[in-house]
């Protein structure tokens, strides 16, 4: 098991396009159906390997929302974190340039300024927001 020294942001894309058909010939499989399954594969790697390093989970659309925050006890968070996973609702559009600083400051809060070993996961379905960068 880990020894809780890199925190973990999972950004979500919640927009409408993540509604959409993630591949034409699978049409009940959406773009959020195939992303939910890549973060719920990550929280179980997580969980399997590195059990005690904290996970925050927020969704991203035109504003970003807080779903799961940062924890002293992440071993009790991951029932938590896959609940949230799929109680995501699709909204607007996603801005990446604020989920990006959003996270930044989640992990600036918790972690402090000189924050080492921190990570972004950010999941997006690559659609036109992206330009933003």
């Amino acid at each position: 098991a880990g020894v809780g020294n890199m925190p973990t942001v999972v950004v979500m894309d919640v927009s409408a396009s993540m509604l959409r058909l993630a591949d034409p010939a699978e049409p009940s499989t959406t773009r959020q159906d195939v992303a939910q399954r890549g973060i719920l594969h990550l929280l179980q790697y997580l969980e399997q390997w590195h059990e005690f390093e904290p996970v925050c989970m927020v969704s991203m659309s035109s504003s970003c929302q807080v779903l799961v925050p940062f924890d002293k006890t992440p071993t009790a968070k991951h029932k938590i974190l896959r609940t949230s996973l799929y109680g995501m609702d699709a909204e607007d559009t996603a801005c990446v340039s604020e989920a990006l600083l959003k996270a930044c400051s989640l992990l600036e809060q918790h972690y402090g300024a000189n924050a080492k070993g921190c990570q972004v996961v950010l999941v997006v379905d690559g659609g036109p927001s992206l330009t933003e960068l």
